[in-house]
């Protein structure tokens, strides 16, 4: 199948090879996202169905643990809730 590698473990094809080879594509996709391009363009990506029930606790995850270290950090320099809330707030 015509593949190529970008620098993230994903790979890409052109819409018309996908339509030709859609049962190597649906194997394919169950080890890395396929990129799927048409006119010069990406037009959309494939990800196996585990892969997509996944996103969801994973954008969760990502924030709660942004909010952690932000607060870590905020903890470590003695901002107060008052303090951060008033910087949230600035019009500056």
């Amino acid at each position: 199948m015509p593949y190529t590698r970008l620098e993230t473990d994903r790979r890409s094809i052109i819409a018309t090879d996908a339509k030709q080879q859609v049962a190597e594509v649906l194997d394919a996709v169950q080890r890395a996202p396929i990129v799927i391009g048409r006119h010069a363009r990406d037009q959309a990506v494939l990800i196996a169905p585990q892969k997509y029930d996944r996103l969801p606790g994973l954008a969760a995850h990502d924030l709660q643990s942004f909010c952690d270290h932000v607060g870590a950090k905020a903890a470590a320099v003695r901002w107060t809730a008052s303090k951060l809330a008033a910087l949230l707030h600035s019009d500056d």
